[in-house]
C-alpha cells in the first residue's frame, strides 16, 4: 500500500513540476505595476552606453515617466523627438496634463497629437512609435534638461501597471527612444531602450523544483519503507 501511495505522490509531483516549467514567462517587461526603470543603451551613434534612464511610476490614475539623461541633455533637433514611446492598447490616445523639469532650465514639451499617426512617429534609427513627446529645446544653451518628469493619462481607460506603456515599436527594436545632446560637447542623437533583454520570468520554476523534491522525498522514503520489508 505504502509503496503504491509513494509512486503515486512521485508521479503527481513530477508531472506538475513538468507543467510549471512549461508555463511560458511572463510577457510584461517591468516585474512591477507600481515603478520600474529601464536603460537607455542602444544607438547607432557608435558611443558607448549606458546613455540613461527612463523610470516609470503608477501615480493614481496615471504614469509618470522620467528621463534622467545626465551628464546629456534633452533636446528636440531635426525631425526627431524629446521622447517616442508606445502603449499596449492599439489605438489609443493619451493626454499630458504636465511636463515638470527637474533638473537645470526647463524647456516646453507638448505631447504631439493625433497619436498613432498613419506609419507612426520615427525617431530615427528607432520606431515606428504611436506616441510623441516634441520639446522646444534644439540644442543645450537657453534650457539644460538633464532630467524631467513627463505625467501621461489615458482618455479611454485607468492606468493600473506601468507595463501599460510598455511596448515594442513597430520594428520591434525599441520600447522608448529619446533625442540627446551627448555630455557637453555632444553630437546629438537619439537612443534607445533596447528590447534584447528577456521578460521577467514567473516563479513556477522554483515551484516545479519544489515540487520535484518532494516528490524524490516519497520516492527515497518509499524505497527504504520496501528494502526494510525485504529483510
Amino acid at each position: 500500500m505504502f509503496k503504491r501511495v509513494g509512486l503515486t505522490v512521485f508521479s503527481v509531483a513530477i508531472i506538475a513540476g513538468a507543467m510549471m516549467i512549461a508555463t511560458p514567462a511572463s510577457a510584461a517587461i517591468c516585474a512591477s505595476t507600481t515603478t520600474c526603470t529601464l536603460t537607455f543603451n542602444d544607438s547607432a551613434s557608435g558611443k558607448s552606453g549606458p546613455f540613461g534612464t527612463v523610470e516609470l511610476d503608477l501615480v493614481g490614475s496615471t504614469i509618470h515617466i522620467t528621463l534622467n539623461m545626465a551628464p546629456s541633455f534633452i533636446i528636440d533637433s531635426g525631425s526627431h523627438f524629446s521622447l517616442t514611446f508606445d502603449s499596449n492598447v492599439a489605438g489609443e490616445t493619451l493626454s499630458m496634463p504636465a511636463a515638470m523639469g527637474t533638473s537645470g532650465t526647463p524647456a516646453t514639451y507638448t505631447l504631439v497629437t493625433p497619436d498613432n499617426p498613419a506609419g507612426g512617429f520615427m525617431n530615427s534609427p528607432f520606431g515606428n512609435f504611436q506616441h510623441a513627446i516634441a520639446g522646444s529645446c534644439t540644442h543645450p544653451g537657453s534650457c539644460t534638461d538633464q532630467s524631467v518628469t513627463f505625467i501621461i493619462s489615458s482618455n479611454t481607460r485607468t492606468f493600473n501597471d506601468v507595463n501599460d506603456l510598455v511596448a515594442q515599436d513597430s520594428n520591434n527594436n525599441a520600447l522608448f527612444a529619446a533625442d540627446i545632446f551627448f555630455g557637453t560637447t555632444g553630437p546629438t542623437f537619439v537612443v534607445g531602450v533596447n528590447t534584447t533583454g528577456a521578460p521577467v520570468p514567473e516563479p513556477s520554476p522554483y515551484l516545479a523544483v519544489l515540487f520535484g523534491g518532494f516528490g524524490v522525498m516519497a520516492w527515497v522514503g518509499q524505497r527504504r519503507k520496501s528494502l526494510t520489508a525485504s529483510k
